[in-house]
């Protein structure tokens, strides 16, 4: 490749992760970011963290929706950083050098979503987070690198996401200066297999149960407990009477959760 060619690149992403991954792309003098892509209104989720539209308009970068996206000729790069729907062949293949996730949980242990919440109800002693080629997989593609962080005995699992969060953008910013430079040499970075024998996939309903069972073990109860402490989202719960007792930790003991109330259903 001609070291004086920019690499044509699309930006698929959104929440603060994926801005601040995008601010971090846009410092490349090699790069011309050739679109952004943001979640559909219909896709936004129920809170949010930064007005992404905001980030794209300061950067003086144009947002595309999904199906331009899908009709751009000769891209070089793919970056997904907090991007929804899934990526299909022929499309992931007519990326010259490959497109790239940004996945908040290490592969191939833990794939899907809620992760840093399944990982302390798992009483796991470490997370972290993957960069990785996109297959036609749900989180199955090659993994480029791996960031790994302790878990705290008394870390929430809103604790967890944030600093999870912040590794995720760590490890995106020391990478991406190798994939540039791998992509102007006209290569891919290297990347291996994952085991698919060491795998578990979360979705989106795995936490939808969020009441406590009180035969559970006091380890298990505060753990699932403390991973359900994510405002602004339902806490764990246990029932008396019929009616929802809300549960949180401090200090290492379970305590009656003061602030969050159930919202109100509009009839």
């Amino acid at each position: 490749m001609n070291n004086n060619h920019k690499l044509k690149v699309l930006f698929c992403g959104a929440r603060w992760l994926g801005m601040e991954c995008l601010k971090e792309l846009a410092k490349y003098s090699t790069v011309e970011i050739v679109g952004v892509v943001l979640p559909k209104k219909s896709e936004r989720a129920s809170w949010q963290d930064v007005k992404e539209e905001d980030v794209v308009k300061e950067l003086k970068l144009r947002t595309i929706d999904r199906q331009r996206a899908i009709e751009l000729k000769s891209l070089d790069l793919v970056f997904s950083v907090c991007h929804g729907p899934i990526f299909k062949e022929p499309y992931i293949s007519s990326v010259k050098y490959g497109v790239i996730n940004l996945h908040p949980g290490p592969l191939p242990y833990y794939r899907g979503r809620n992760l840093s919440a399944n990982a302390i109800i798992n009483g796991e002693a470490w997370f972290g987070v993957t960069l990785h080629y996109v297959d036609e997989g749900i989180d199955t593609g090659p993994i480029i690198d791996i960031s790994w962080l302790d878990i705290f005995s008394d870390e929430t699992g809103k604790m967890l996401y944030d600093r999870t969060q912040r590794l995720a953008k760590r490890l995106f910013q020391d990478r991406l200066p190798d994939i540039l430079e791998s992509a102007k040499k006209s290569k891919k970075i290297l990347a291996y297999p994952q085991d698919n024998k060491k795998t578990h996939y979360y979705n989106a309903k795995t936490l939808i149960n969020k009441e406590v069972n009180l035969l559970w073990s006091r380890e298990k109860i505060y753990n699932f407990v403390r991973a359900l402490q994510f405002p602004p989202f339902e806490p764990a719960f246990i029932k008396y009477k019929g009616k929802k007792i809300y549960l949180a930790v401090e200090n290492g003991n379970i305590i009656i959760h003061s602030e969050y109330q159930q919202p109100k259903v509009s009839k």
